[in-house]
């Protein structure tokens, strides 16, 4: 590496340690999703094959971040996509960006990218972040707003410039959240004095305790007077269902998240209900009903740019008590590379007969697992999973020598 970009990339890493602990509750915009978690870093064996599948060289900014910070993870608005998202992507192509008038009169289901450009990851309503991989504009990153019959526009001259920034935003933001976080619950508390009957000021003070305060039973208060008022109230029942979640309460929650669907008009919002009413059912064991749900979430995924990845997990494992198991697989190949998808993955290969690969994720859940890289992604996964891996070992090498 350049002095230049090693130094950069050492600041980098430095503010992402430092953002993480001054956002313990996960206020900056898509946190929440991705909690500033990291995916190991690319071998150079890994990018050199991945960028000869393509015929290209990705641009230097970017190679050096997958070789030394992460493959996906912590990232703006909703993290950053592994580099495998844009594996069916034409990368090679000279990006040219498409003209304005053409893009405000397609129709939403014509649009699409342009080829030359990479998926960096998700900025929510169905928009992205993109990097320029062949042309002109090489290493420059753009924002993609097609969906809202806009363009797509310049952000920033290279990857490691836009990736920093957003650090620098984040921290800058931080320091003024606990006046924000003081005048919003002044407000609130006003809005109920004057009107006890006020439903939304009782579920914005809910969701201040719950999501920010860290305080679930004070948050409980507000939602139980919000519900009395207002049965099925979508937005209250969200929060109530994931109070539910936490206490493992599996036929409550799935009972609340059908109760908010019947009032829940946003697809964000519909969705997110539908996942909890996916992992309540798919608790109970009531996989087809699970399936079900989780189905119309990852659809409403695809239309709002929600990332309901916290579905796939049970969703898969609905589709694998099911028998469904190129679903199962499937719909984990999407998310994010944890290291308990990877350990779900090696048990449906294994019961696909995909000894190879089955062995391949049991690995790599056993490397997240071992949390070896700074800011790994690991998640939580069962103790056995070096047991599993020796089983996969085994059976792969019994059928080889039988051949």
């Amino acid at each position: 590496m350049a002095d230049l970009t090693a130094a950069t990339l050492a600041r980098i890493v430095e503010k992402l340690e430092l953002l993480r602990s001054r956002d313990p509750h996960r206020e900056v915009f898509g946190a929440d999703l991705h909690h500033y978690r990291c995916n190991p870093p690319l071998s150079q064996a890994q990018l050199s094959a991945a960028e000869a599948r393509h015929g290209i060289r990705l641009p230097h900014a970017f190679r050096q971040f997958l070789l030394h910070v992460a493959d996906g993870g912590a990232g703006p608005e909703h993290g950053l996509s592994p580099l495998s998202h844009s594996a069916h992507r034409d990368l090679k192509t000279a990006f040219v960006p498409p003209d304005l008038s053409q893009i405000a009169q397609a129709p939403f289901e014509s649009v699409a990218l342009p080829p030359g450009c990479l998926i960096l990851g998700h900025k929510g309503c169905a928009y992205y972040n993109l990097l320029i991989t062949s042309g002109p504009l090489r290493g420059q990153v753009w924002f993609d707003y097609n969906a809202g019959a806009d363009s797509l526009h310049y952000a920033e001259r290279d990857f490691l410039r836009w990736y920093e920034r957003w650090l620098d935003r984040g921290l800058e933001d931080r320091r003024h959240a606990k006046e924000r976080r003081d005048a919003q619950a002044q407000d609130l508390h006003a809005a109920l004095h004057a009107n006890a009957a006020d439903v939304e000021a009782r579920v914005d003070l809910a969701a201040l305790h719950l999501e920010i305060d860290q305080r679930p039973e004070a948050a409980q208060s507000h939602l139980d007077k919000a519900l009395r008022l207002a049965p099925g109230h979508a937005r209250a029942s969200e929060l109530q269902c994931r109070l539910l979640k936490e206490r493992a309460q599996w036929a409550d929650l799935a009972a609340c998240a059908q109760s908010g669907l019947l009032r829940a008009l946003q697809p964000f919002l519909r969705a997110q209900l539908l996942c909890h009413q996916g992992i309540g059912l798919e608790a109970q064991r009531d996989y087809a009903g699970a399936v079900r749900a989780f189905e119309q979430a990852l659809k409403l995924d695809g239309r709002v740019g929600m990332q309901s990845d916290g579905a796939r997990l049970p969703a898969a494992r609905a589709h694998r008590a099911l028998g469904n198991l190129e679903q199962a697989r499937a719909l984990l190949k999407g998310a994010p590379a944890t290291a308990l998808v990877r350990y779900e993955l090696g048990h449906i290969c294994m019961l696909m007969g995909l000894l190879e690969e089955a062995c391949t994720e049991f690995e790599k859940a056993a490397r997240l697992a071992s949390g070896a890289s700074i800011g790994s992604q690991a998640g939580a996964v069962p103790d056995d999973v070096k047991d599993w891996l020796h089983i996969a070992r085994e059976a792969r090498d019994a059928r080889t020598s039988q051949r």
